[in-house]
């Protein structure tokens, strides 16, 4: 009986039972799974078959690995590549010029991350320390810049900090936080300090200018507004409130408008408007006001009065 020895695929003897069966001698060639052992052993990382065919696929025109080759194989079993056994070297070498970049721990670059940010100051700490808004940050960042809007065709202008721009946050975000090192504090304070924000009492323009309430008490007082008059006044309620008017403006020291006030309150009620059409009128109220102010509210108060004419029975004040 023959024993028939045949090789079905690279790494794979099969064995027809039989005398010198055991005898079988070893596969003359190196299959993917050995260049996978070689490559293993070279990067120190599980490297499969299926990677060995993807390097000689990135080793074709145009590949990855085009400029240095991986080992291509020297013929195949049907459709399996193999190399020559000699060829071990070459393998190893190759694995050796392409080595992996080192595996990251993840985990550790993250505790070191958060270690690196443990002692920083955040937008908000930056904030805290001018005692302004996190958004005023953000806008002396903007405004730091040599050059700032340009907005729907507007001219672009120079940063309002341009000359002196506020310090600027680490390059590195956490993120898209930004930050500052904790070591600039002193920086960032002495950039408020050159430019301090009005507080509570500040003058205008500065703590060095006048205070608001010293500006506004240099400016004359206003009059005060006119009181409005009664709706649907007797002619006596109405000539009351016009006396009081003008003896509110007559105890201010202006005689002249507090007559001028009582002659235009009262033509504008029906019941009052005789008053002032009498020729004496202006002369007798400015004789009373000579007296003193009782003798010009008595004056005022003593004209007499007519009933309002028309259909209605009630006073109404002229529009």
């Amino acid at each position: 009986m023959t024993t028939t020895l045949t090789y079905p695929g690279p790494g794979i003897a099969y064995r027809n039972p039989g005398p010198g069966a055991a005898r079988m001698p070893e596969v003359p060639f190196l299959t993917r799974t050995d260049l996978a052992a070689i490559g293993t052993e070279v990067w120190g990382v599980p490297v499969t078959e299926t990677k060995i065919t993807e390097l000689v696929r990135e080793s074709r025109p145009g590949g990855k690995y085009e400029d240095d080759p991986f080992v291509g194989p020297d013929s195949y079993l049907g459709n399996a590549p193999w190399w020559a056994k000699g060829r071990g070297r070459t393998v190893t070498a190759w694995f050796k010029r392409h080595m992996p970049p080192p595996v990251v721990d993840a985990e550790a670059v993250a505790a070191e991350r958060q270690l690196e940010l443990a002692d920083v100051l955040w937008l908000e700490d930056v904030a805290a320390l001018g005692g302004v808004q996190e958004k005023t940050i953000t806008d002396h960042l903007y405004q730091s810049q040599e050059e700032v809007g340009g907005k729907r065709g507007a001219a672009k202008k120079r940063g309002k900090w341009a000359d002196d721009p506020f310090p600027a946050p680490e390059e590195k975000r956490a993120g898209r936080r930004v930050y500052w090192k904790a070591e600039r504090r002193d920086e960032i304070l002495a950039w408020f300090g050159r430019h301090p924000r009005r507080q509570v009492g500040d003058g205008i323009g500065g703590p060095s200018g006048i205070t608001r309430a010293e500006a506004q008490g240099l400016q004359p007082p206003k009059p005060p507004k006119p009181p409005k008059p009664p709706v649907n006044a007797s002619p006596r309620e109405y000539l009351d409130w016009a006396a009081g008017h003008a003896l509110d403006i007559y105890l201010a020291g202006d005689t002249a408008r507090a007559i001028d006030s009582f002659a235009a309150d009262l033509v504008q009620h029906e019941g009052t408007t005789h008053i002032v059409e009498d020729p004496e009128f202006r002369s007798a109220m400015a004789d009373a006001a000579a007296k003193g102010w009782e003798a010009f509210k008595a004056a005022m108060s003593g004209w007499p009065l007519r009933k309002p004419s028309g259909r209605s029975s009630k006073p109404r004040v002229k529009s």
